[in-house]
């Protein structure tokens, strides 16, 4: 074995790590959502969004931990109707403020 057949196949084995684990954050992340597509939520430092989508992210390293973000607009306190612009916002779901509001 050559030293670059040596470090191909460490390459390869470390990107199929790599998605493997990136699968795993995936399922934790989103089979643990506390909000669904649909829902609208609150939080005091962001604001209000309608969610429309929900991603995950995660950390590796010293944390392995993941969390969802939900993703939609952004909603005005006084109506929950959307601005005028459209403005997009996200909140991710690690955060302690995040309440659901009920119309």
């Amino acid at each position: 074995m050559t030293k670059e057949e040596y470090l191909s196949d460490l390459k390869e084995i470390n990107d199929i790590a790599r998605a493997k684990r990136k699968e795993v954050h995936k399922e934790y992340a989103l089979s643990n959502a506390k909000f669904k597509v649909g829902d609208i939520i609150e939080s005091k430092s962001l604001g209000i969004i309608l969610i429309e989508k929900i991603g995950f992210n995660f950390s590796e390293g010293w944390i392995n931990d993941s969390w969802c973000y939900y993703s939609g607009v952004k909603l005005r306190k006084s109506d929950l109707t959307p601005y005028k612009s459209g403005e997009m916002e996200y909140i991710t779901g690690n955060r302690n403020d995040i309440k659901r509001i009920e119309k």
